[in-house]
């Protein structure tokens, strides 16, 4: 049997520094590229590549996912917005994971808190408080089916939290 493999990614931290702006375009701080650059990176040298990326439209959220693919040298064309991820409930997360191609076995997506993290802890068996910005946590199905992620067997492979990666 084929396995499935889920990242689940916070948005990189974003500025504050402008009232006046709406939140949907708060940009990113240089602190939230670099730890992108750094779980991108761990990433890479664990060769968990997604095949794609599903994220919110909100600039900080797509910024992220862009920075994944820069840092991956991945194709821009792997990343698909998802208007119901900026700010709606959990379950469009799990929406946006059901209808996920069957071809893509490596599926990222990155969206906002505190739904992330809801997400995060339906399939973890120690819940976590909080996704921290640019945190990933992975996950692994023992399915060939996106539709079937919450009724099969998951495995927490992988958690790459910025503050804690570094040395």
């Amino acid at each position: 049997m084929s396995k499935k493999r889920l990242l689940i990614m916070r948005h990189a931290k974003s500025s504050w520094e402008n009232p006046g702006l709406d939140d949907f375009n708060r940009p990113l701080l240089q602190k939230g590229i670099s730890r992108t650059s750094l779980v991108s990176k761990a990433l890479m040298e664990n060769d968990f590549i997604p095949d794609q990326i599903i994220s919110s439209p909100a600039v900080r959220a797509l910024s992220t996912a862009n920075l994944v693919i820069e840092n991956l040298n991945l194709s821009a064309e792997i990343v698909i917005q998802e208007q119901n991820l900026y700010f709606r409930g959990e379950e469009d997360y799990f929406n946006a994971v059901f209808a996920c191609s069957d071809e893509i076995n490596t599926l990222m997506i990155v969206g906002h808190n505190p739904m992330i993290t809801a997400f995060c802890n339906y399939f973890l068996t120690e819940k976590i408080d909080n996704l921290p910005t640019s945190g990933i946590i992975g996950l692994e199905f023992e399915t060939e089916n996106w539709e079937d992620v919450t009724s099969t067997t998951c495995y927490n492979f992988a958690r790459y939290f910025p503050k804690k990666m570094k040395s």
